[in-house]
């Protein structure tokens, strides 16, 4: 009984006598990395995270030579074996990773975060989404992609977005973080915000009167423009689905040392369409006949890093012909 007690203790002595401890500090380049995720295998597997120093510390590793992984979200994933004994301060310098810009989100914090470290829902409708969809403006890509989207009639003409059920007058709208006007009894006119030239959208269901005021209790939806940085550009498109609408589309500018300018031309027309039983005493066109036309111009002077002047002008009209019967007896 004593022997089991003493080969017990020994063991014991033995493993913590021949145990290691790990210090190390991560950086990305200059600076250091906090919430930065360490595994070191062994015998065992541990793990530990950075604090804001960029520093962490594993004690008690059971093994002399190991396999280390340090990842973190925006930089490639370090993977190398690791001799304990020979280290007194482990440091890792971590390589950013290719951004996939798609990920990159703004709204829910006015600054640039990983969708997976923002602490609100986003959605974000990408531009692969875009491109591959039928749609002309922001409404109809929106019940398309989005859960949760739902049109609804409206009595002033262009219909509503509901969000989680609750309409466009509790949602906030913007363009490249600002707020977009044009409101008429409580619903925005979805007409001005053509696809053309839309980069990705971002999509907060959820209250944000915190940052955007008290129109957006219901959520926050932010289209994003695109940057284009080549010396010139012309792209010209048509959508065709007829009879939900026709619209071609046109966007092309330039970049030429401080000055980029961007000219966005849209046109939709629609002669719309009737799914409904004929009613002789009233007019019920489900879809009604429309046309829009959106003309953007945007030029961005930037004489240094520090200094960045926008000038933007927007031009739209949208017409709705509703035809109204009068039976006489």
């Amino acid at each position: 009984m004593n022997f089991s007690r003493y080969l017990i203790s020994f063991c014991f002595i033995i493993q913590f006598g021949y145990s290691f401890n790990l210090i190390g500090v991560i950086y990305d380049k200059d600076k250091v990395l906090n919430n930065v995720l360490i595994s070191v295998v062994g015998n065992t597997i541990y793990n530990a995270s950075t604090n804001i120093e960029g520093k962490f510390f594993i004690k008690n590793i059971d093994t002399q030579v190991c396999t280390i992984t340090v990842s973190r979200i925006g930089f490639e994933t370090y993977l190398n074996e690791i001799n304990l004994s020979e280290i007194d301060v482990l440091k890792i310098i971590l390589k950013p990773e290719r951004i996939d810009l798609d990920r990159i989100v703004v709204t829910g914090t006015r600054s640039p975060r990983h969708i997976k470290e923002t602490p609100m829902l986003t959605h974000v409708i990408g531009v692969e989404d875009i491109r591959n969809s039928a749609n002309s403006n922001v409404k109809d890509i929106l019940e398309i992609a989005m859960p949760n989207v739902q049109m609804v009639a409206s009595n002033h003409g262009d219909n509503r977005v509901k969000i989680q059920g609750l309409d466009n007058k509790y949602l906030t709208f913007l363009v490249d973080g600002d707020r977009v006007s044009g409101e008429y009894a409580s619903n925005l006119d979805f007409s001005m915000l053509g696809l053309s030239n839309v980069a990705k959208i971002e999509v907060i269901e959820g209250a944000m009167s915190t940052l955007y005021g008290s129109s957006a209790i219901g959520g926050v939806v932010n289209i994003i423009t695109k940057k284009n940085e080549m010396p010139y550009w012309f792209n010209a498109s048509v959508q065709y689905d007829d009879p939900i609408g026709i619209s071609p589309s046109i966007n092309t500018g330039f970049n030429k040392g401080i000055l980029n300018y961007n000219l966005n031309i849209q046109y939709t027309e629609s002669n719309g369409y009737d799914i409904t039983p004929d009613l002789p005493e009233k007019y019920n066109m489900t879809l009604d006949e429309n046309k829009s036309r959106i003309f953007n111009h945007r030029l961005i002077l930037a004489p240094s890093e520090k200094h960045n002047f926008e000038f933007s002008y927007k031009d739209y009209y949208s017409t709705i012909l509703i035809f109204h019967l009068q039976m006489h007896r």
